[in-house]
């Protein structure tokens, strides 16, 4: 994968998320029943097997709920994804809470792969009546999140506009200290190892005693943070 791109209609209520990375594959889950595996994956809660709790955890998602749970609460939800080893795409309309379309599939170009969900979220369910500033200012947020953690491998665009260019999870870490105060407030990263970087900063106002919980988790690398800051 290298592009991730996020496009939100406000008019319209409408967000989508795409990715080229690799494709869902477009094949039936029991043989004969027409129901496909894209659909499983983003549209039914018992479509994902528990989680084995002998291994070890190193994310911290929920085994697919939170696609799931934007199709429920949402008024309309559409799957699309291009399946290149299979030469095949897949879309496919959600029309109520247990009802979806027939799928689409069509024929595709080989080694061309992609996703994309689209979604209208059912505003009554949260007591609105549009997207609120907040509300989008916090999926750009997000958008944002991604371009840190993703740094120069994958291009994140929002609303057709890239985001700024991140080398990695220090720039991500400055851009968030830099507007908080005209003070220069002391930080440093460190890589933990391949799943883990901390970044490290003076609050301006919160609670220190957060670091005591933090150096249970992270140990020497926040112990070293307290004493020099």
């Amino acid at each position: 994968m290298d592009t991730l791109r996020v496009d939100i209609d406000a008019a319209k209520c409408s967000t989508s998320v795409y990715n080229n990375g690799v494709g869902v594959p477009i094949e039936e889950v029991h043989p004969g029943e027409g129901v496909y595996v894209p659909e499983v994956i983003f549209g039914r809660l018992s479509g994902k097997c528990e989680p084995n709790l002998k291994e070890e955890e190193l994310i911290g998602g929920r085994n697919g709920y939170g696609v799931k749970l934007a199709n429920i609460f949402s008024t309309e939800f559409v799957i699309e994804t291009a399946d290149g080893p299979g030469q095949k795409k897949y879309k496919q309309v959600k029309l109520s809470l247990k009802t979806w379309e027939r799928s689409q599939i069509t024929g595709y170009r080989k080694g061309v792969n992609w996703t994309m969900v689209t979604f209208k979220p059912d505003l009554a369910k949260f007591n609105m009546t549009y997207l609120e500033e907040d509300t989008l200012a916090l999926m750009k947020k997000r958008a944002f999140d991604m371009a840190g953690i993703l740094g120069v491998t994958v291009k994140v665009v929002f609303n057709g506009r890239k985001m700024l260019l991140l080398r990695g999870f220090p720039s991500y870490v400055h851009r968030h200290i830099k507007p908080l105060s005209s003070k220069s407030f002391p930080w440093f990263c460190e890589k933990v190892n391949d799943q883990l970087e901390v970044g490290v900063s003076l609050s301006g106002g919160q609670f220190k005693q957060r670091l005591h919980h933090m150096a249970k988790e992270y140990g020497s690398i926040v112990h070293k943070s307290s004493k020099d800051y």
